[in-house]
């Protein structure tokens, strides 16, 4: 489930980058373009992005860190068996 969640969170979270870029891009070129649509602005996408990818490192770090729990609990049962 953890590699699940930080995979998920990782490619929405780099989606989010990629429409911040192209609003961005597309109002350097054309001037027109609003920078808010409606009530979403571009600097939404660009927080929940980071937001994302930061809760995509945790969950990756938090199911290595269950996993080397584990495999160490494994070891001592192991030790004590020998």
């Amino acid at each position: 489930m953890d590699k699940q969640i930080a995979r998920y969170s990782y490619w929405i979270g780099l989606a989010c980058v990629a429409i911040t870029v192209v609003w961005r891009a597309l109002m350097q070129v054309w001037p027109g373009i609003p920078g808010t649509l409606g009530a979403v602005w571009y600097s939404s996408f660009w927080k929940a992005g980071v937001v994302l990818l930061v809760v995509s490192i945790a969950s990756v770090n938090y199911a290595w860190l269950r996993q080397e729990a584990t495999q160490g609990r494994a070891e001592k049962t192991t030790a004590r068996a020998a």
